[in-house]
């Protein structure tokens, strides 16, 4: 019995219907599809106008430039203030029909989830410093870091803190030592960089360097102490330190700090020892894989583990730096540092140039609303707090200036002085910030607190103390110039120009370069009789001619003599030339300019040599050349002095009467390569037995 037309137009119905699993699976998947959408354009954006930021500072006179780290928060906190007041309110209008991906991935990245710093850009940025401080250096002054990391981390916290809770009621004790632990994690990219720049020992960049990569795995630790005690409510799943008692606390940081350090070097060896096995291979992009997979495996994994990531990639780093580093092959030690060096310069675009979008979302957007940036009095107390965290720091240090100045290479006045300036704020504190403000059990009114204060010293620090780390390091005076080794670099660097003058002369006296432009080409080197300092104390030559310019001229005149009526001389032509030139400046023997046999070839080419070597027996003759085994002859006489290979092999003796000369390597002079035709008894040249 066949089914009516409405049980058929029913069954349709209840066919074409989504499922609500259906439903959910596609409203999911158009999500994901929009959100990594919205990430390849931010990322896109962020790495153009990154690079755009650099450029234009490149441009900038030399001193007007300001630090790199400091220009790209100034421009994240520019384009924040774009996309909150000017894209987004036209978005809402309807008025960006197709930018809505760029928008929204502005405003995303402004509220950024916390472990993507952890986890994607943090673990290069701590392997890269960590491996690339001399460790040499780095261990002479380690103990002094773990001074300043850990003790000082703790002085920090309890003044930090107390001040905290003194200027402020809409926090409370733990929220005030919360927000003191996150304060205490330091990020000196600018200092560092320009110290480098500076040309300052690295006895005083690597003790800043190394103090901020261990206080920021200490402070982390503190941090989710703390952490702990603002969330009363939170389950006990949730938190590292259910119970809050001294044992607890101690037992968890000894579980981070330790057990960190532990992992990292389980992982050191592990690493070590697969490189040893790979090495015999030749595989250097595999051993530089290992190194990569290492370095955010030992993150990740330590995280899992709960042990501090952070202090694990350290030590990681720190253990490539001092041993693992020499059992890479030449070629991947190249990439390693190529590698690592480029990753971390883009890991440190991307974070400075999200901390300033964050930084202005935190202070000026308010995501709970109450508007702390309108409140006079927060602004204050922010004031107050850039200035305290510089006193407590300096407390700190005059506390343990007696064992600063003992240990390692010492520390001196302005050393000290130079150190408390140094404590930028960071990558790290914003990323705590992020974190309270993303947990749904810290009050609302706290959280918006600390992340204003947070953002606000960041963007203070990197201001200024970022932009006036040059000065401050030039007006202390830390390391006297030295006049006399000024006038060592001048010496040393004229009796280098006179040494080239020297060689280009020679050079063109010699027939081979006759008629080259020496004093065109020669312009475009710089003079180093004339040099000045800069603030450094390193030499800076005065620019040359432009080699554009030299080159467009030489082309012009090429063009111009290959349409004159003397074109170049041809192959035979130059061949001759340089029999002739070669004839006249030897002496002539009795039989002429040119050689008759193999004795007359050595001594016409310069050979000379005993009596010995002009032996009757049929063997190679060599004059001033090594012969290195496999074909393969290496010139070894003093400057000035030919040397001279005749085989005693017939030509008949090679295959297809050839032969083939592969010039391996030439540093100067010329070779000469030809066949000599023995002589028979009659005089006839033009044989049956060349040689």
């Amino acid at each position: 019995e066949l089914p009516s037309a409405a049980a058929v137009l029913a069954a349709a119905e209840v066919a074409a219907e989504p499922s609500e699993s259906s439903t959910g699976e596609t409203v999911e998947s158009e999500e994901t599809s929009h959100f990594l959408h919205q990430t390849v354009c931010f990322l896109c954006l962020c790495f153009m106008i990154s690079a755009a930021v650099d450029h234009c500072n490149l441009i900038v006179p030399f001193q007007w430039r300001i630090p790199f780290s400091v220009a790209l928060c100034l421009t994240g906190m520019a384009l924040g203030w774009l996309a909150y007041g000017v894209l987004r309110p036209l978005r809402d209008k309807g008025s960006l029909e197709g930018l809505e991906a760029v928008t929204d991935g502005f405003i995303a990245a402004a509220e950024l989830d916390p472990h993507v710093v952890f986890y994607v850009f943090l673990p290069p940025l701590l392997y890269e410093s960590a491996s690339a401080m001399s460790w040499h250096v780095l261990r002479k002054v380690l103990a002094s870091s773990v001074l300043l990391a850990v003790p000082g981390v703790m002085i920090n916290i309890v003044f930090t803190g107390c001040l905290v809770k003194l200027i402020t009621d809409d926090v409370t004790w733990g929220g005030a030592m919360l927000l003191a632990s996150i304060l205490s994690a330091t990020d000196p990219v600018a200092v560092v960089a320009a110290l480098h720049h500076l040309g300052a020992p690295k006895k005083i960049s690597t003790l800043i360097e190394g103090e901020s990569l261990l206080n920021d795995g200490s402070a982390v630790v503190f941090f989710f102490v703390f952490l702990d005690m603002v969330t009363p409510t939170a389950p006990d799943s949730e938190k590292q330190c259910p119970q809050a008692t001294f044992g607890c606390i101690f037992s968890f940081f000894l579980q981070l700090a330790v057990g960190g350090v532990l992992f990292g070097q389980l992982m050191a060896w592990a690493l070590w020892f697969w490189i040893g096995k790979v090495r015999k291979y030749h595989a250097p992009n595999l051993e530089v894989v290992l190194v990569i997979v290492a370095c955010y495996g030992t993150f990740v994994a330590a995280e899992a583990i709960h042990v501090s990531g952070v202090l694990a990639t350290v030590t990681l780093g720190a253990r490539v730096s001092s041993d693992i580093y020499v059992e890479l092959s030449h070629h991947a030690r190249h990439i390693h540092h190529t590698w690592f060096a480029h990753l971390g310069y883009m890991c440190n675009m991307a974070l400075f140039f999200l901390a300033g979008m964050v930084c202005y979302h935190f202070i000026f957007e308010d995501p709970c609303q109450y508007h702390l940036f309108k409140d006079g009095t927060m602004w204050l107390n922010l004031l107050f707090l850039y200035i305290f965290i510089h006193i407590t720091r300096g407390v700190m240090v005059l506390l343990f200036a007696p064992c600063l100045r003992r240990w390692g290479y010492g520390l001196t006045k302005k050393e000290a002085c130079f150190l408390i300036f140094g404590g930028l704020r960071g990558a790290v504190g914003l990323s705590c910030a992020l974190m309270v403000m993303h947990n749904k059990y810290v009050d609302p009114r706290m959280a918006a607190v600390i992340t204003f204060h947070v953002s606000g010293i960041v963007v203070l620090t990197l201001l200024i103390n970022g932009s006036l780390v040059d000065e401050f390091y030039n007006k202390l005076h830390i390391y006297p110039h030295n006049p006399f080794r000024t006038t060592r670099v001048r010496k040393a660097l004229a009796k280098v120009e006179d040494e080239c003058l020297r060689a280009i002369r020679r050079a063109k006296s010699d027939w081979f370069f006759k008629g080259s432009e020496f004093e065109l080409v020669y312009a475009c080197v710089p003079d180093l009789r004339k040099i000045d300092f800069d603030e450094g104390s390193n030499p800076v030559t005065s620019e040359g001619a432009d080699v554009h310019h030299v080159l467009r001229t030489l082309v012009l005149r090429i063009d111009g003599s290959c349409q004159s009526k003397h074109p170049p001389p041809s192959a035979s032509e130059f061949r001759s030339e340089f029999l002739k030139v070669k004839a006249e400046s030897r002496p002539q023997g009795e039989e002429g300019a040119y050689p008759h046999s193999r004795h007359d070839l050595k001594a016409w080419l310069g050979g000379g040599g005993d009596a010995h070597a002009e032996s009757t027996e049929e063997r190679d003759q060599f004059v001033r050349v090594k012969d290195l085994g496999f074909h393969q002859l290496e010139w070894e006489g003093p400057k000035g002095h030919s040397g001279t290979y005749v085989s005693a092999r017939p030509i008949d003796a090679f295959e297809k009467d050839e032969f083939t000369v592969q010039i391996l390597e030439q540093c100067g002079g010329s070779i000469v390569v030809g066949v000599q035709a023995e002589p028979n008894a009659n005089g006839d040249r033009h044989c049956n037995r060349p040689t």
